[in-house]
């Protein structure tokens, strides 16, 4: 699902994809290798719980990331989880009209969407292989940096910015 889901146009059915991913993510880590919620439990709960409960899982935050600023207006009130179900559910359960709005806040709010939820399902990925090194944060638009990193000396002298650790990772960078 992943795959299908990165790698889809338009951003609408990524979204799709991305959720369905990141709900067999949390069943899978959830009840059947982690054994942390039972089925009937996680049978009970919505799609934003299920994936709410994942993020937690992993030590990551629901809030929408605020760069998304177009994702945070549409769904304002909501968490991240919450607006991807709910752009989710506009674009599979809306009158065909609303299915192909051309509002440009809209339709970059399901870009944004769509980018929340694949990086939902990449740092699931690398947390389920223990991951803990510098990975690629789609939020932020740049590959490997962080402003907020401090910098590091490169083996050439020339000082550059340490790319983000994995979330649940113990910063042993040395900083």
């Amino acid at each position: 699902m992943y795959f299908r889901a990165n790698a889809i146009e338009p951003a609408y059915l990524s979204v799709i994809f991305a959720q369905i991913a990141l709900e067999n993510l949390s069943w899978n880590i959830l009840v059947e290798r982690e054994r942390i919620k039972k089925r009937k439990d996680f049978n009970g709960m919505s799609a934003p719980k299920r994936i709410r409960e994942l993020l937690s899982w992993m030590g990551v935050s629901p809030d929408i990331p605020p760069e998304l600023t177009d994702l945070r207006r549409v769904a304002p009130k909501e968490d991240g989880p919450q607006a991807i179900v709910q752009i989710r559910n506009d674009v599979v359960h809306a009158p065909i009209k609303r299915r192909c709005s051309t509002d440009v806040e809209h339709v970059y709010a399901i870009s944004q969407a769509a980018e929340l939820s694949l990086y939902y399902v990449e740092l699931a990925l690398l947390r389920c292989m223990n991951y803990r090194g510098p990975y690629h944060n789609r939020m932020t638009g740049f590959a490997f940096v962080s402003e907020n990193s401090p910098p590091t000396p490169s083996p050439r002298g020339a000082d550059y910015f340490s790319p983000p650790m994995a979330p649940w990772a113990v910063d042993d960078r040395g900083s």
